[in-house]
């Protein structure tokens, strides 16, 4: 993958690793779309951006997202079309399953799979649309998802979480062979633990904010750090990407290779740490 003079629409680019993501690509990219649901915060990142007056904001909700309307169309006329999509935006939950209410597992759904795809669907149909005299001068495009370790091994306290992760890599996992003669590569990246505001802004199982700081995600991988990592794979043309550190990168490996092994620590270490609160 090259960044290089292309236009680049990230989700997710108000914090986190979307906001660095913002930030390293504005030193090679042509322009930025940046997305999220907060205007403010946006046009915050895009100040910390190379050429903050190159960097478009355009501000939507993942959660019941309507594409086709007006808005987008016009903004895919504005800006000529974008060479890769990096779907960034996503929501995380802390609470056990069974006192998780359904409004919370319907909504990581809704951000994190339902609203993912709906974009990924637009922009691709709007890539396969093009005519063959513009595919000479752009190829038709790369779809970048961030997904979790956790939606590939599962984790406590992240039921719902999980789902939409592992429902979003089963998804673009299907969508990589059916593109791959259009012209369309799909890469998955899936970070261990980084460290971001994810737990602070997830779910709890009332659907109020969690609002506290995650001991795991406090130890985990420098935002900046990852980043750096997760364009040097993109470069190198990888389809399923997964960086992770300690505990995150060790589980992964663990429940691929030893499954029932990886399932027997994890019950051990969850009693363990139930007990403890």
């Amino acid at each position: 993958m090259d960044f290089t003079n292309k236009t680049i629409w990230i989700t997710g680019a108000s914090s986190g690793i979307g906001a660095e993501l913002a930030v390293q690509l504005s030193g090679f990219a042509k322009r930025l779309i940046l997305s999220g649901r907060d205007e403010e915060k946006l046009k915050v990142v895009r100040q910390r951006c190379q050429t903050p007056c190159e960097q478009v904001v355009f501000a939507f909700d993942l959660e019941g997202l309507t594409p086709s309307s007006g808005d987008f169309e016009v903004l895919w006329e504005e800006i000529d079309g974008v060479d890769i999509l990096i779907n960034s935006g996503g929501i995380s939950q802390r609470s056990k399953a069974m006192d998780c209410i359904e409004e919370v597992d319907r909504r990581l759904m809704e951000v994190n799979y339902f609203g993912t795809v709906s974009l990924t669907k637009w922009v691709v149909n709007k890539w396969l649309q093009q005519p063959p005299a513009l595919l000479e001068r752009r190829p038709r495009g790369e779809v970048v998802t961030l997904a979790s370790v956790s939606g590939k091994i599962g984790a406590p306290m992240r039921s719902g979480y999980c789902a939409s992760k592992h429902a979003i890599i089963g998804y673009m996992d299907c969508l990589r062979p059916e593109l791959a003669g259009a012209g369309i590569n799909i890469h998955v990246v899936s970070p261990g633990w980084v460290r971001t505001a994810i737990a602070e802004n997830a779910l709890a199982g009332d659907a109020r904010c969690y609002n506290r700081k995650d001991r795991d995600t406090e130890g985990g991988i420098a935002v900046e750090k990852f980043v750096v990592q997760m364009i040097g794979q993109l470069k190198k043309g990888r389809k399923d990407i997964v960086i992770a550190e300690g505990r995150a990168r060790l589980g992964y490996h663990l429940r691929r290779l030893f499954p029932e092994t990886f399932h027997t620590l994890l019950n051990r270490i969850y009693r363990h740490q139930d007990d403890e609160h």
